[in-house]
């Protein structure tokens, strides 16, 4: 969402600064400022200083002080979609490609996942590979996904060891629904140690 906020506000803001119309310039920056707000509200974010040179450097090149300002935003919602699009395309990639799971474990290992005692436990480094590796999980027991099963609600907790664990619940077609435990640690640590470094 914060992506596709930032790239239409920016698209917005850049187009109706170029076509000399207003109501895109300010509609882009409206957008450009949500992506903003949301970015901060998630932490994901902390205001940084090329937020603030964004802003800056659109201070120092146009009149008056609010086009400025509206100007740096919208750079800074460009700079922003262009960083997200390349982590959300490495990720894809990394997707894509074999698991990279420990040598020593299988890509899911543990439990059964049918409650928090016995989680299965996901073995990889990325957040999009441990999705794929959950539906496949659940898939080898049920079926194929939005034919035989569909997701239910998700939440995560911290487990009585400390460990992050996912709750899902899964919708069967006979109007049954089933709860399994992932284990979360390992990606989530490796996003943690991405984000911090």
């Amino acid at each position: 969402m914060y992506l596709s906020l930032a790239v239409v506000g920016a698209a917005l803001g850049l187009g109706g600064w170029l076509l000399a119309t207003e109501l895109l310039f300010w509609s882009g920056v409206f957008l450009s400022a949500c992506s903003l707000a949301l970015i901060f509200v998630g932490g994901k974010e902390r205001l940084t200083s090329l937020t603030v040179a964004g802003l800056g450097i659109g201070m120092l090149l146009i009149c008056p002080w609010y086009a400025e300002s509206a100007f740096g935003l919208i750079a800074w919602a460009l700079v922003e979609a262009v960083s997200e699009f390349r982590l959300s395309v490495a990720a894809r990639r990394e997707a894509l490609a074999e698991p990279k799971c420990s040598e020593s474990l299988p890509a899911v290992s543990g439990g059964d996942g049918l409650d928090s005692k016995t989680a299965a436990i996901i073995n990889c480094a990325s957040l999009e590979m441990a999705r794929f590796l959950v539906e496949q999980f659940i898939s080898e027991r049920h079926g194929e996904v939005d034919v035989d099963w569909s997701y239910g609600p998700q939440f995560c907790f911290e487990g009585e060891s400390g460990e992050r664990l996912r709750c899902m619940i899964v919708n069967l077609p006979t109007g049954e629904c089933l709860t399994y435990f992932f284990d979360y640690q390992r990606p989530l640590e490796v996003l943690s140690h991405m984000l911090n470094s």
